[in-house]
Parts: structure tokens; sequence; C-alpha cells
């Protein structure tokens, strides 16, 4: 056991709490790969259940008292995949693939990862408990309600004109994450986000499996 400990020591910083961040990052893989085979309602399912992960992590960590600076970091580089990276895949594998379309995923996606940059910065410096910018979990869960509803078709104008929909509100959000707004962790916009999402996918589901 010394021996692993000593050729794997890295390791050693796992818990529970760092294990559910890594299968959170391992679904948002998942659903690139299935967005990827077309397979566009696996695909926002996966991107669901990586926010349940981000949720949960946190959770479990405060609940079992596991708390560390490398689970923070661990947790802000999975933020950066799966509500960075992974959120401008979904809009293009979608459908919106304009240019105009691509230029607002860059911009979504460097402003996620400035937002984190700063926010893993002014953590450290005691400022906890709220959120400067939209947070990017927050920021891709707008989008993946707005995928949602493209999917499921239930607004037909919203799917047949999703060019003219996406950029302006990638921009909007990227814009929003760098900001100076502040708001709480948990507070009732998130609690909003969150509930709408479930909600969302619940129709999405009854669409897909039940009516058809």
């Amino acid at each position: 056991m010394n021996t692993i400990r000593r050729t794997f020591g890295q390791l050693t910083c796992l818990n529970v709490p760092c294990l559910i961040t890594l299968t959170g990052t391992t679904i948002g893989l998942l659903a690139l790969f299935a967005g990827i085979r077309g397979e566009l309602l696996l695909m926002v399912t996966l991107v669901g259940l990586t926010h349940f992960c981000d949720l949960s992590d946190g959770f479990v960590a405060r609940k079992i008292k596991k708390t560390s600076e490398f689970g923070e970091m661990l947790d802000s580089l999975n933020d950066c995949f799966n509500f960075c990276v992974l959120i401008p895949a979904l809009g293009y594998i979608l459908g919106s693939r304009t240019w105009w379309s691509v230029i607002s995923y860059v911009i979504y996606m460097v402003c996620g990862i400035i937002r984190l940059a700063y926010y893993n910065l002014n953590t450290t410096k005691g400022e906890k408990g709220f959120f400067t910018g939209m947070s990017s979990p927050i920021a891709s869960g707008i989008i993946t309600i707005f995928g949602m509803y493209t999917l499921s078709g239930v607004v037909p104008f919203l799917k047949n004109n999703i060019d003219y929909f996406t950029a302006p509100l990638f921009i909007v959000l990227a814009l929003m994450m760098v900001s100076s707004m502040k708001h709480k962790k948990y507070g009732i916009f998130s609690f909003f986000v969150g509930l709408t999402a479930l909600f969302s996918y619940i129709g999405l589901i009854y669409k897909f499996v039940i009516v058809l």
C-alpha cells in the first residue's frame, strides 16, 4: 500500500466528493460523444446530469466535512469543460452553425474561463458565499433549457429560427458572467433555473418517450 502511495501520490488527494466531480466530467465527455453520434436527447439528458453532479459534489463535501483546496480546483476544472466548452458544442450540434453563432460560442467560452479564474482568485481572498458575475453552471443551465425547447419543437418559431436566437443568447450570458453583478450561491435565481430545467426536461421526455 505504501509503495502505491509513493508511486501514485497524486491519487491520494481523491475523496468521495472528488469522485462525484470526476463522474460529472466523465458524463460531460459522454454527452459530447452522444451529440457527435446524433443522439441529441441522450446528449441533453447527460448535460443535465453534469449539473446534478456539480450540485452534489459540494453538498456531499460539506456534509461529510471533506472540503479541500484540491476539490475546489478539481471542481473548477470540471466547470471549465462541462459549462464552458461542452455547452457551446451543444449549440453547434443542435444545428446553429453560422459564422456569427461560432463567434458567439468562442466569446462564451472565453468569458466563462475568465470568470472561473476570477472566482478562484477571489475565493482565496475570502469572497465566499456569493458569486461575482453569473456563474457558469447557471449560464449553461439557461442554455440547456434553450436547447431542450429547441429540440422538443414546442415552440416551432424557435426551432425554425435557431440561428437568430443562439448568438444573442450566448453573448448576453457571456457578458453576464464577466459582469460585476453579485448574487448569492444557491439563491432564488439558481433555484428558479434548476426548477425550470427540471420541468423542461420532464416535458422533453414526455414528448419523445411517452407521446412518440
